[in-house]
């Protein structure tokens, strides 16, 4: 799903910078008839403009963070385990920050605890070298089935319904959790991985 999020950004900033290009035209064209309300048009003109790019940039960095909230208090959530993950490309957003897309094999059990084998394009933090093997929650409606997104753990551990659900989890699949957060993009470790980066960060600190 990620990489669909970024391929309508990406035709909505084209649009934007048309936008952009084409009010400037129209401002430069008609600047002999400004007269006195010279200084109101660049100002609405420049109100415009940054309006117009910071509602892209809003939209760019937030809304798959709207959809995965949406979803999770919707009740669209499963189990997944990565077996594969594939580098894809980089990608840059509006605001210009650095990510990684990475495709991922997975094996997801819906709340029926019926497996599926499927894969996921998932934005992450530009640390994340490789995908390991393990267990995480992803949005999931059986209607959309492509619409697949990586759900911190936080956002999970914080509501309380799901507790049901994931002792459900716990009986039939016996899942190996993997530390699932987002830090500028999301990231996947293994809770031994997180614990040595928690340990040399304290000891840069000391």
């Amino acid at each position: 799903m990620q990489l669909r999020l970024y391929k309508k950004s990406t035709i909505i900033l084209f649009f934007v910078i048309i936008a952009t290009l084409l009010s400037t035209i129209l401002l430069i064209s008609t600047r002999n008839k400004w007269g006195d309300n010279a200084l109101i048009i660049l100002i609405g003109y420049f109100i415009g403009v940054s309006g117009l790019n910071m509602a892209f940039a809003y939209y760019d960095t937030k809304t798959d963070q709207k959809i995965i909230k949406k979803m999770v208090t919707s009740g669209h959530v499963a189990l997944a385990y990565a077996k594969e993950g594939r580098f894809i490309r980089y990608i840059r957003d509006a605001r210009l920050n650095k990510f990684i897309l990475w495709e991922i094999d997975i094996t997801l059990y819906d709340h029926d605890m019926q497996a599926h084998n499927t894969t996921m394009i998932e934005k992450f933090n530009i640390t994340q070298t490789s995908i390991p093997s393990g267990h995480f929650y992803v949005t999931y409606n059986p209607e959309k089935p492509d619409d697949i997104l990586l759900i911190p753990n936080v956002l999970i551990s914080s509501i309380g319904a799901y507790q049901p659900l994931a002792m459900e989890y716990e009986k039939v699949v016996k899942p190996k959790y993997l530390n699932s957060f987002y830090r500028y993009g999301n990231c996947l470790q293994t809770y031994e991985q997180s614990l040595k980066e928690q340990r040399e960060k304290e000891e840069k600190n000391n």
